[in-house]
């Protein structure tokens, strides 16, 4: 399998960190990224560990390690930026608004973050991860199904990763209150793999008193891909020149 790269483009004094969700790769945010590197703004999007070459490697990391890297990638973004926002997808979202809470940051974009993960087969996890050492991916949920092709993420993640991932998200709701930085959120209407009341839930959690929730009518859950992604585009853009104003 041909692995997956990170991207960047460096441009202005304000930088973008974009960050990818679980199991997939810097693939989802590239045509955003490259609208934002248009609008002159420097764009850093890492490729996670154990992302972007098999579910092999992915067994091998943890939260503490995506969530790491990510941390490591804005503090380059740092060095060569004034004002740095985070854009995250999925979990990168989540990770995101995780990353405000720690970090001097001028705003957070979360697209489509989950905070609970409504699936009864949650609970038997403890014990699959005995039984089975993989389970399905992902699924690429996407409305405009002709852009499958121009995004990767894995088939089947390890069990162990998806307890990995409702972990850090259990820390993220403790850290919610402590974000007071700009924030906007965006939500499919209809998403098939973050159900959309999670948007609700961190937006009332949410320490911040500038913050505004969006919801999408033509995407499902990869809003950067699917039809909405012109929306998300210049929703981010007037979202970036504000805070900046």
């Amino acid at each position: 399998m041909a692995k997956v790269e990170g991207f960047e483009f460096k441009r202005g004094k304000t930088g973008c960190l974009l960050i990818h969700g679980f199991g997939g790769s810097p693939l989802e945010l590239k045509w955003l990224g490259e609208r934002l590197a248009e609008n002159g703004y420097s764009v850093f999007a890492p490729l996670l560990p154990g992302h972007g070459t098999s579910p092999h490697d992915m067994l091998k990391t943890g939260w503490r390690d995506w969530h790491h890297a990510a941390e490591e990638s804005l503090n380059s973004l740092k060095r060569i930026c004034d004002k740095v926002f985070v854009i995250g997808l999925s979990m990168g979202g989540a990770m995101g608004i995780s990353l405000a809470s720690d970090n001097s940051l001028s705003g957070v974009v979360s697209l489509a973050a989950p905070l609970i993960i409504k699936d009864w087969r949650i609970r038997f996890l403890p014990i699959l991860r005995y039984i089975l050492k993989y389970y399905k991916g992902v699924p690429l949920d996407l409305k405009d199904i002709s852009k499958r092709e121009e995004i990767f993420s894995y088939e089947k993640v390890p069990v162990r990763c998806i307890e990995e991932l409702l972990t850090f998200l259990k820390e993220l709701k403790e850290k919610l209150p402590d974000v007071h930085i700009p924030v906007l959120l965006m939500h499919g209407k209809v998403d098939h793999v973050v159900h959309p009341e999670n948007a609700e839930l961190i937006y009332n959690l949410l320490g911040s008193q500038d913050k505004r929730l969006m919801y999408l009518d033509n995407s499902y859950h990869i809003l950067t891909v699917d039809y909405d992604r012109g929306i998300v585009r210049d929703e981010v853009l007037k979202f970036i020149r504000n805070v900046l104003k």
